[in-house]
């Protein structure tokens, strides 16, 4: 298996899906906390809170760092 370059398009789509996914996962779980323990109010799933916003912060996350890998 070949290796990927780091400032390539494969790599930029990797960091999107990969920050994207551990958004998905880990901003729930950190809200839920937050719920709980610190302003003891109840947690409530949204769509637009809980997918939408870290598939975002994926996207630009991953082309913050990409962009930082091409000028080096």
């Amino acid at each position: 298996m070949g290796q990927i370059e780091k400032g390539s398009i494969k790599h930029l789509f990797i960091q999107i899906v990969a920050f994207s996914v551990m958004g998905i996962i880990l901003y729930p779980l950190f809200d839920l906390v937050v719920c709980n323990f610190f302003t003891h109010t109840e947690f409530v799933y949204s769509f637009s809170s809980h997918i939408v916003e870290p598939i975002l912060f994926g996207v630009v996350m991953g082309l913050v760092f990409w962009f930082l890998d091409k000028r080096k």
